[in-house]
């Protein structure tokens, strides 16, 4: 049962971290265009965008394909207003993303314990069977559906890190066009905007589960260790049959 909720809640997160991260591919194009912004010295082996994605190193694909030239509204604008505007635009964004992750705080929580519970369990029993032998003729076929159950649930949990890091990067990823740009404009009222649209991205709130923990790639880590420790500790406990 705890396998099949973990499964709906990654499959649900995947498709809506798939919506938002689509969303700001669409306004990073936008803003670049809006902005007028063209790189002094562009590196044609790296795309400095977030818009070029890579599908577990098979294949590359664009989060966005179109084009989003500036609209004609912006085009008569000061400069100025013009990144005012963008500001409240990725504000809006924002504020959609600290729904989703309000929402879904206390879920995540859960079923981020409730796997660290399935992993602990299956690598220690997967890790046993290699240690210790076993006379029971279904043992040998069990271990080998325990270990691709094992591997399934380590990369979901690695892939929904990974999704989350993702989004992160995303958001935080039109700060060095800023930075770049800043460097180009001369009026103050301008260059004002620009430094606060830089603050307001540098101070997004990063995805917690209920405040405990940071949703990225970061806490990745600790559960490894936290898996590992577990299953060391209760392996000393373990009593061979033939003993």
């Amino acid at each position: 049962m705890f396998a099949n909720f973990t499964f709906g809640l990654y499959s649900a997160v995947f498709v809506i971290v798939a919506v938002l991260m689509g969303c700001l591919g669409c306004f990073e194009k936008f803003a670049l265009n809006s902005l007028r912004f063209v790189p002094i010295h562009p590196l044609k082996e790296i795309d400095e965008t977030n818009n070029l994605r890579d599908l577990m190193g098979l294949m590359q694909y664009e989060l966005c394909s179109e084009k989003h030239l500036i609209r004609d509204d912006l085009a008569t604008q000061k400069a100025s207003r013009t990144v005012e505007i963008l500001r409240i635009n990725h504000e809006e964004i924002c504020v959609s993303i600290y729904d989703f992750n309000k929402c879904l705080d206390i879920t995540f929580l859960f079923n981020t314990i409730v796997e660290l519970g399935i992993l602990i369990v299956d690598w220690y029993a997967v890790i046993a069977y290699l240690v210790y032998s076993f006379q029971e003729d279904e043992a040998f076929g069990l271990n080998i559906l325990n270990i691709f159950f094992v591997l399934f649930h380590t990369y979901a949990l690695f892939l929904f890190l990974k999704t989350f890091q993702q989004l992160k990067n995303m958001i935080h990823g039109l700060v060095t066009f800023l930075l770049e740009y800043s460097t180009r404009i001369y009026e103050p009222e301008e260059h004002q905007q620009v430094r606060l649209f830089i603050e307001k991205i540098n101070n997004h709130r990063p995805f917690t589960a209920c405040g405990v923990f940071t949703i990225d790639l970061g806490i990745a880590g600790p559960i490894a260790a936290n898996i590992l420790t577990y299953v060391l500790v209760a392996l000393q406990f373990e009593v061979p049959d033939d003993e």
